[in-house]
This record gives structure tokens, sequence and C-alpha cells, in this order.
């Protein structure tokens, strides 16, 4: 049985180009820059705008509301 191993970064890619779509789509108010996107917390239920981050690149998303990040 040969199995393939999936190309993780090209799946991040693609996820993360298609994110504002995504976004809007469910009418998620958000800002982006070229590195990040910044958005109401989706864990916090708050309507915060800038309660959260997620940095493109590395996916890393943060928390201000209670200071979490994954």
């Amino acid at each position: 049985m040969n199995q393939t191993i999936p190309n993780f970064q090209a799946i991040h890619d693609n996820l993360y180009s298609k994110l504002p779509q995504i976004l809007s789509k469910y009418s998620i108010d958000y800002q982006s820059s070229h590195d990040s996107i910044v958005l109401p917390c989706p864990f916090h239920d708050t309507q915060k705008n800038d309660s959260a981050i997620l940095y493109k690149k590395s996916g890393k998303f943060f928390c201000w509301t209670n200071h979490c990040e994954m």
C-alpha cells in the first residue's frame, strides 16, 4: 500500500489564501495586513473586533480577551 504524505505547507497556503472569503461569507468583521488578520475572538463570544490576531505565515492565534494562544 503506497500512502502519499500530504503537503501541509500547500494546504496551509491554500487555506490562508481563502480565509478572507470565508470570514466575509460568515459576516465576520476583520482587518487584514500582509502578515496577520485581526478579528473578534471566535472562542470567547466577544464583539470587540480587535480581540484576536491570526498570523498568516505561522498560523499562530492569540486572543487578548483571556490571553490564550493556539
